[in-house]
């Protein structure tokens, strides 16, 4: 069977994508959790509803073992370079497959993605991109077939990928877009009257889904909203953008950059989706637009002040980057020039993807290039990198049982930058574990170690309302050095907050104890008892 023939086999190219996808990271199996990955695998403080359940299905296969969890994100990442080829085929057409068989190989191998699919704390990001690639092929078959049953499928598709993350928000104006630049001027398919019901039901499935949001977790989690300068939105997006298109100098959580010459990124790829659009190539211009599209959720859903530009936000985008390479592609007539051009443009997205999918094994070689400064630095260029670093060796002096090095490392991270939640969080976890160390013959101690934890988590708690787990924690403390009406005011805070919480059980059952001793006089009510 000649190449040709291979090449136009769906199966053949489908196995042939999955199986470099899964090459690609394989170095991955041999590491374990790093940065906060078993705070999260243990505690499955997942970001979405749907994570949550993932982990702890995991959770219950694999227990604490890296490896299965590893395995689960490299096989999901296989299925979305799958999903990236059969889309590119059904853009680009059967013809001439090897656009979109190139386009699948290089969303497959590209280093920008090794953060989404190496760190299982990402794990959401390769869920939701997964079922938004499969709600756009399902619209992309209805506008094929004008089927209803595609239309459905692709709407509940949405709808699961608005349970996994909420930046699935933004496809509705995706599909829009296409609807309008690409769909809407072809013949056949639905008439304008289905298009606009389709578009419809999406977007009352957005409002119902964050809805749903809204009971499961706080209000500011749920809706977006816009909670950074406009400036370093546009910085951040055209760091992103860079990155994107040209991976070089990828490391772990850049910082907002300061220099206005990000901001040209972002007018550069505007100014090419209109040259696009207007020159008729619109599949390209609408790919080019969806590459941008779905990044504005990342700035739309967190506060870049005291939060870093985590690369796992680009892999949706690096899936929209691939079509439109395939979609350019296949204007262009294959030659030998461009055979080795592609081959070689492969073979260095192979090679920095294992490169830094090796990194991501372990801490220790993940954060080389930081901790050569040592980890009692918090003096770096980027207090919020150091923030991170210094948050992830706390985690790793804690699972060792070493809470002295534990407790100056997160405390360090909170000096480094005072919004980090997950020092908070996991303060919270090692001061627990301190608790139980000291045991109840060192009442003093103990009542001397809760005061810390009350001033820690205190300052969380003010900084970071919307975090009701802080508030929560906050409450258990007031507790234990007998201040009973900031417990019973943080606790009702945290309940009013996110009264469908796992935690809201409890902490109802501290608020009627804590109502017992007001009633009663107990302990002399704000005195400790002996």
């Amino acid at each position: 069977m000649s190449v040709g023939n291979i090449i136009k086999n769906p199966r053949a190219m489908a196995a042939l994508v999955g199986l470099i996808a899964l090459a690609a990271y394989a170095p991955v199996l041999t590491g374990g959790f790093v940065l906060g990955d078993q705070s999260l695998v243990s505690g499955r403080l997942g970001v979405s509803p749907l994570a949550n359940i993932l982990l702890a299905v995991q959770y219950g296969a694999f227990a604490q073992s890296a490896v299965g969890f590893h395995l689960v994100g490299i096989l999901l990442h296989a299925v979305n370079a799958v999903l990236v080829l059969v889309i590119g085929r059904t853009l680009i057409g059967d013809e001439h497959p090897w656009p979109a068989v190139l386009g699948a190989m290089l969303f497959a191998l590209h280093p920008a993605n090794t953060e989404a699919v190496a760190w299982v704390s990402a794990q959401a990001e390769l869920v939701y991109t997964m079922l938004v690639l499969s709600s756009f092929l399902s619209y992309l078959r209805f506008e094929r077939n004008g089927r209803g049953q595609s239309a459905v499928l692709s709407a509940g598709l949405f709808m699961l990928a608005l349970m996994a993350s909420v930046k699935a928000i933004a496809f509705p104006l995706v599909i829009a877009l296409y609807a309008l630049a690409v769909a809407g001027r072809a013949e056949g398919g639905p008439g304008r009257w289905a298009r606009v019901a389709y578009l419809a039901s999406l977007a009352a499935l957005g409002v119902l889904g964050l809805a749903v949001l809204r009971s499961l977790q706080s209000v500011a989690e749920a809706l977006l909203v816009l909670r950074s300068p406009l400036a370093d939105v546009l910085a951040g997006l055209g760091l992103y953008l860079g990155k994107l298109f040209v991976p070089i100098g990828l490391g772990l959580f850049p910082a907002v950059p300061e220099s206005p010459l990000y901001h040209l990124i972002i007018v550069a790829l505007l100014a090419a989706i209109a040259f696009l659009y207007h020159g008729k190539f619109r599949v390209e211009a609408f790919l080019a637009a969806w590459a941008l599209i779905a990044l504005l959720p990342s700035f739309l859903t967190v506060s870049l002040y005291g939060n870093l530009l985590a690369e796992q936000h680009l892999y949706l985008p690096a899936a929209a980057l691939s079509l439109l390479v395939a979609s350019a592609l296949s204007h262009v007539k294959m030659t030998r020039p461009f055979a080795v051009l592609g081959v070689c443009v492969l073979v260095v997205f192979a090679l920095g993807t294992l490169v830094r999918a090796t990194q991501w094994r372990d801490e220790q070689s993940l954060l080389a290039r930081s901790l050569a400064r040592g980890p009692d630095d918090v003096s770096y260029e980027q207090p919020v990198r150091a923030s991170t670093i210094l948050t992830a060796l706390g985690v790793a002096r804690m699972e060792e049982d070493d809470y002295k090095a534990a407790r100056q490392h997160l405390l360090g991270a909170l000096e480094a930058d005072d919004k980090n939640y997950l020092a908070y969080y996991n303060a919270g976890r090692l001061y627990e574990r301190m608790d139980k160390r000291l045991g109840h013959d060192n009442e003093d101690e103990r009542v001397s170690l809760a005061r810390e934890a009350v001033a820690i988590l205190g300052r969380g708690a003010e900084l970071l309302p919307q975090h009701v787990d802080i508030h929560y924690n906050l409450g258990i403390w007031y507790m234990r050095v007998y201040e009973w009406d900031e417990a019973e005011r943080t606790l009702k805070y945290a309940l009013r907050r996110a009264p469908g919480a796992e935690t809201a059980g409890v902490a109802r059952k501290y608020l009627e104890f804590i109502g017992e001793v007001k009633k009663r006089g107990l302990w002399g009510y704000n005195a400790p008892a002996k």
